[in-house]
């Protein structure tokens, strides 16, 4: 690597984010920023994330099962299969909303429609 380094000029190659091409984000803040700004640009896989991390808690964000909904729903709504999947486990367990057998199956029966192999296990 420093022999390449050297052949182009003395620049230190670093990691960067392909949309943005800004190095990788030091902090957790900037990290959820980045996040935040591919969701506004309708990213669908950015939301499905987004949505994980407001389900789980994560990056320093309090845990919020209706945010993490309404996350998964706008990324279904741009085509994400996972995002199928993970809203029929929050009506499957009843995460924040009430549960919902029917709405749960529903859900599933999309997310293997559109491929994804979780989906396609859990509806046998």
């Amino acid at each position: 690597i420093n022999k390449q380094n050297e052949e182009k000029g003395g620049k230190k190659l670093a990691l960067t984010c392909p949309f943005c091409r800004e190095p990788e984000p030091t902090c957790a803040d900037e990290d959820f920023a980045r996040l935040r700004a591919r969701c506004l640009q309708n990213d669908r896989i950015a939301l499905t994330v987004m949505g994980g991390l407001y389900r789980d808690g994560g990056l320093g964000k309090a845990k919020d099962d209706l945010k993490a909904l309404d996350c998964y729903i706008r990324a279904v709504e741009l085509g994400s299969s996972g995002a199928c999947v993970n809203i029929g486990n929050i009506y499957d367990k009843g995460d924040g909303v009430a549960v919902d057998k029917e709405r749960a199956a529903l859900f599933e029966r999309v997310g293997a429609l559109r491929g994804d192999i979780g989906a396609r296990y859990n509806i046998g």
